[in-house]
């Protein structure tokens, strides 16, 4: 039951568009798509099949539990998991064919002291990013010590901080520090080794010719990675819902919690059933992540003020209803 009348719609035909654009920007790269977080709240078992159908090459996962879910929904497609597991449960990562990240000695300790099959690893580069990793000449020696060790190192990454900032110096201190990493390393990785370095903003705007993937996440659904926009990119969630309520109120009332708006104007407002609870809804999330362009639309605590209704309506197109006013 959806009594709100409110709810997510996800189109897959767009979500395909976006695969097919990114992996043209990103060649001769490949294109490793990122579905943690659930596919960013879009649903990462039917995007991760409607992604393995429309040939993506890898799958990327914050978690071991994502890829975990992943794999037992049927996929076969390589699956990269980003974060850090606990020792304890990097066999289970074995067992599930996840490919994990290695981004420290400590770590490399944990993984020689567990005396079990072990799954592959990729290790994390820290060039400017300052999460996960070393620095690119401990990395260098991270590398040796775990391929001493008997640790299959089948590939290494990192990841801009500004790639969606137009004319940013510090991604090219970036790219230079990690091929600095890659020459350092030599002859010592063969042919097969992995490499990338950009995100959804670093797919679109750089050249990717020299790594073997890259790792796009929002610019798959639709959203926009940087200030710049790219018209190609076509959104795959739409929040759809109804108006529950009108009613007119006159110069001076004030609207819900706090009496953060008062009414300069005599007008009508309407309630729309979108969130817990219902007239309790933060506009700017509404504005950034679902397209609610209308910058001067009047929304406040989950009421928008309009002029006429209809019985469905998506936040986009209440966005132009408003903009009539």
């Amino acid at each position: 039951m959806n009594s709100r009348k409110t709810f997510a719609l996800i189109d897959l035909s767009a979500y395909r568009q976006n695969l097919v654009y990114l992996s043209g920007k990103a060649s001769p790269a490949k294109l490793m798509v990122v579905v943690k977080a659930d596919a960013y709240g879009h649903g990462a078992v039917e995007l991760s099949k409607v992604a393995q159908e429309s040939g993506v090459d890898r799958l990327a996962v914050a978690f071991l539990e994502e890829g975990i879910k992943i794999r037992q929904s049927g996929i076969s497609l390589p699956i990269l998991v980003l974060n850090y597991v606990e020792k304890k449960e990097i066999p289970t990562a074995k067992e599930f064919s996840l490919t994990l990240s290695l981004s420290s000695f400590a770590q490399l300790e944990d993984i020689i002291g567990l005396n079990k099959q072990l799954p592959d690893f990729q290790l994390v580069v820290d060039t400017g990013m300052r999460r996960l990793g070393l620095e690119w000449e401990e990395s260098i020696e991270l590398y040796n010590s775990a391929v001493r060790k008997g640790i299959n190192i089948t590939g290494a990454y990192t990841h801009f901080a500004t790639a969606d900032e137009k004319g940013s110096g510090f991604v090219l201190e970036q790219r230079e520090a990690f091929g600095r990493f890659l020459q350092g390393l030599g002859q010592r990785r063969n042919r097969h080794f992995e490499t990338h370095i950009s995100n959804s903003a670093g797919t679109i705007y750089f050249d990717n010719s020299d790594f073997s993937y890259v790792r796009a996440g929002i610019a798959t659904y639709g959203l926009q990675p940087s200030k710049e926009t790219d018209e190609n990119l076509k959104p795959v969630l739409s929040w759809v819902s109804c108006v529950s309520f009108v009613k007119r109120i006159r110069t001076g009332y004030s609207v819900s919690y706090g009496r953060t708006f008062v009414a300069d104007r005599d007008m009508l407002v309407a309630t729309i059933p979108v969130a817990m609870p219902m007239d309790t809804i933060d506009c700017s999330l509404i504005e950034d992540m679902l397209s609610f362009r209308a910058r001067d639309a009047k929304c406040w605590a989950g009421f928008v003020w309009i002029n006429s209704l209809s019985t469905y309506l998506t936040l986009r197109s209440l966005s132009r209803l408003v903009m009539k006013l």
